[in-house]
């Protein structure tokens, strides 16, 4: 039995491999993938099969603060030391997706309620930042317990 990670709304489950399905968001051995179809175990040999990409987030936006939209979501990134996950739906997320961590550290919302669930709860990234600025700011990954 082999198990991943499966990304599912806004957080990342364990789930065994057998059960991905086409276009789930997955990390296994550290990388993350979508996958193509659904997996498969090799009867004879009992090998596992995974039909996968690896995952793309696009082309890399620099956002330097300029834009109202997005000025808490682009502060708390700060905070936390994460990028910003768009997901081309109008929906985002504070996530690195590629990263080995998994870490996330918002709900996935449309980008105006994202915008305003930062704005509310600044003083918390604050706090969460101010707690573990040294790791942050030398580009330490710090898992934030979920509060939404």
């Amino acid at each position: 039995m082999t198990i991943v990670q499966r990304f599912d709304g806004d957080n990342w489950s364990p789930i065994e491999a057998t059960s991905l399905r086409e276009s789930d968001i997955f990390i296994a051995n550290g990388n993350t993938y979508i996958a193509k179809g659904p997996a498969s175990v090799d009867t004879e040999s009992g090998k596992l099969t995974i039909s996968a990409d690896p995952y793309s987030e696009g082309p890399i936006i620099i956002d330097l603060g300029g834009n109202p939209e997005t000025e808490y979501i682009m502060m708390v990134s700060d905070f936390v030391g994460s990028g910003v996950t768009n997901f081309n739906d109008g929906t985002m997320m504070i996530c690195d997706m590629n990263c080995k961590h998994g870490y996330v550290y918002s709900p996935r919302l449309a980008i105006k309620d994202l915008n305003e669930f930062c704005k509310k709860h600044k003083e918390t990234y604050s706090k969460f930042y101010d707690k573990h600025r040294d790791e942050i700011d030398d580009g330490k990954a710090i898992h934030l317990e979920s509060f939404w």
